[in-house]
């Protein structure tokens, strides 16, 4: 069951193919004037320990929506009043992203160790993964008021942006290949949807065919996180790099809660996601 505000009417899931879409070809021309700037200016002076360049990301999505109906309120008037109705489903898919990268690096002795401390931006492309959540319930007839209706909802991870330090070196043969790995370690900033497409019974007693209601509803989130991962960094030409990092991100669980004061209903959803990202970054220092 879900809020009758921020609803729009729309057809089921299967329809929705509307949504928010970018082009690569314009993340593709920008990421090259990045690039193009950079050279001309030298930002990547090896003296000045300064860098930048583009990303490229395929990140694995795992998302959760859980939702509780509570009729506990002496006011309810549905026909689950007194039960509290729980229900959650797991997605999962992949997605993936251009951007820019921004850092400074500091070197650490004369073993060839160092600290970087950099800044980056990621835009989203096929954002989207799918689930949908069963019914809980114990109506004879199906999504009745009082229940977890069952429903198809997307997860839409949108433009995110962090601050990473990496601390590395080139043990062993890794100086003479020009290599280096690193750990990693930072925070990061994620904006998301997830939206909900239901069909169920808003009035107090059973829905007869024909009765039913349907819709789409949406929640946005502005989610902090932190990443953690490893890398490995190849030299290419005099001032390019090759990065090739793993990385596992975690965000906070985000939680709302709509009432619904005249029928004694409380829905109280909630959202988690991690990510796990292949990343690719080709800098220039």
């Amino acid at each position: 069951m879900q809020s009758a505000q921020n609803r729009n009417r729309h057809h089921p899931i299967e329809r929705l193919k509307t949504l928010r879409n970018r082009s690569v070809w314009q993340i593709a021309t920008a990421s090259f004037l990045c690039i193009a700037s950079v050279t001309l200016l030298n930002i990547g002076n090896a003296y000045a320990g300064s860098y930048a360049g583009y990303v490229s990301t395929a990140e694995f999505v795992d998302a959760s929506y859980a939702k509780t109906v509570n009729n506990t309120d002496p006011k309810n008037v549905s026909t689950q009043k007194g039960r509290i109705n729980r229900a959650q489903s797991n997605a999962d898919g992949a997605i993936h992203g251009l951007g820019y990268v921004f850092g400074y690096r500091i070197p650490l002795g004369s073993g060839g160790f160092f600290l970087s401390g950099e800044l980056d931006l990621i835009l989203v492309h096929e954002n989207r993964v799918y689930g949908d959540i069963e019914e809980k319930g114990t109506s004879e007839g199906p999504n009745q008021l009082g229940e977890s209706w069952s429903e198809d909802w997307t997860f839409e991870r949108d433009d995110n942006y962090g601050f990473t330090l990496k601390l590395g070196g080139n043990p062993g043969p890794l100086k003479a290949w020009k290599a280096n790995v690193y750990t990693l370690a930072g925070v990061r900033y994620a904006s998301a949807r997830l939206v909900t497409y239901y069909h169920g019974c808003f009035k107090p007693e059973p829905c007869a065919v024909g009765e039913y209601d349907s819709g789409r509803a949406s929640e946005d989130f502005n989610s902090a996180g932190w990443t953690g991962g490893v890398g490995v960094e190849k030299k290419l030409t005099h001032h390019m790099w090759l990065e090739v990092e793993g990385r596992y991100n975690s965000y906070t669980t985000e939680k709302w809660i709509t009432p619904f004061h005249g029928l004694g209903v409380e829905v109280a959803s909630e959202s988690v996601n991690q990510t796990a990202t292949l990343r690719f970054n080709v800098v220039y220092r």
